[in-house]
């Protein structure tokens, strides 16, 4: 399908000259609107219908468009035509694109302030050769760790210079800077469980029993649609009786399901995040951070994986939480280290290891 380009109100290129104060609200829009479309277009290439989704938003960015005079609703338009357009060429074309790298262009380009002269939004992607990955396999594991290695110092003079520990986030279990898995078979209520961990954390409430330090919680959602999140945890915050007040400020989350996510761009995305900031960080489930071509069944791999993990977690301050998935079939001769699913290196590369078992007594009728 090939996808024509109203001349009504899409420039070859995007951009306005943004020579006037209308000029340049109308430019922000336009900006605004390209970046959010790129996010949802990338995140639709996942889906079987996505060329019927694409042609749909371009028809509605058409109709939209030609319904009134509106600049900045005509500017907003246009952008979500353009990124729906520049995904679905790419796509048809049938490259194997690097989107990654095109919405980090995307999002520096929304955030630059408009200035006169043109500035079009970044079109890379319209060629199926700019962004596309060749003779460039992805590595079996991202590496973030500093690869200078730390000198060897005097015993006498470690043991002579006090080190404080970390502050614990859960009393006696997990500090911040380290690291932990929670494990069970699936549909176990993981997700639920590690809600509860961050509205506890959040609160300064209990958790299975144990103490949680008042503090900072992220909660990083992989799998669950943004209503279907809102609507656990408002159960789960009901369940333990907060109120909204006692969580506000203090816990935040985010999204990602439906997009194409890597432990790489996980590091980028903290980044941003101020060291210190959080006390306590969950990531739900491990799996969808594993690189592309990753083999969970590679000891040195998985012990590579967890090692990058532990430096995340030092990095941004605050303990990192992992929610994974034990083998299918009966785990209940396993120790709690060996139950994450693959190599058996995951579970010793982790400060803690925290499964969820079925009970051992039956259920009352």
């Amino acid at each position: 399908m090939t996808t024509e380009k109203p001349s009504e109100f899409l420039t070859p290129d995007g951009a306005t000259e943004c020579n006037t104060p209308a000029e340049r609200e109308a430019e922000r829009a336009f900006r605004e609107a390209f970046a959010e479309a790129a996010s949802q277009a990338v995140a639709m290439l996942n889906d079987e219908p996505f060329v019927l989704l694409a042609a749909h938003a371009v028809d509605l960015s058409r109709r939209r468009a030609k319904a009134g005079p509106d600049p900045v609703a005509m500017a907003r338009a246009k952008g979500e035509h353009l990124a729906f357009a520049c995904v679905e060429k790419a796509e048809e074309a049938g490259a194997e694109l690097d989107t990654d790298a095109w919405l980090s262009l995307v999002r520096q380009w929304a955030k630059r302030k408009p200035e006169p002269g043109q500035d079009p939004p970044p079109l890379g992607l319209m060629d199926p050769n700019a962004l596309a990955v060749r003779h460039k396999p992805a590595p079996p594991v991202v590496k973030l760790a500093n690869h200078k290695l730390p000198a060897h110092i005097d015993a006498a003079d470690f043991l002579a210079t006090p080190l404080t520990l970390a502050d614990p986030v859960i009393e006696g279990l997990l500090r911040r800077g380290e690291t932990g898995t929670l494990v069970s078979s699936s549909k176990a209520r993981k997700s639920w469980t590690a809600q509860e961990l961050c509205a506890a954390v959040a609160s300064g409430g209990r958790w299975f029993g144990l103490d949680c330090r008042p503090g900072r919680a992220l909660l990083i959602d992989c799998e669950l649609q943004a209503a279907t999140l809102q609507h656990r945890l408002a159960a789960v915050v009901d369940a333990m009786g907060l109120d909204l007040e006692r969580i506000r400020g203090r816990m935040s989350l985010t999204s990602w399901r439906g997009r194409t996510i890597t432990l790489e761009s996980l590091a980028v995305w903290l980044s941003e995040i101020k060291p210190g900031e959080f006390d306590l960080i969950v990531a739900d489930p491990i799996y969808k951070l594993y690189p592309k071509g990753f083999d969970e069944n590679d000891n040195a791999a998985m012990g590579e994986l967890f090692g990058s993990f532990q430096g995340l977690a030092e990095r941004v301050g605050a303990a990192l939480l992992l929610v994974a998935h034990s083998p299918k079939g009966d785990t209940s001769a396993r120790a709690t280290i060996d139950l994450v699913s693959g190599a058996g290196s995951a579970g010793r590369a982790v400060d803690v290891a925290i499964a969820l078992r079925a009970h051992e007594a039956s259920e009352p009728d």
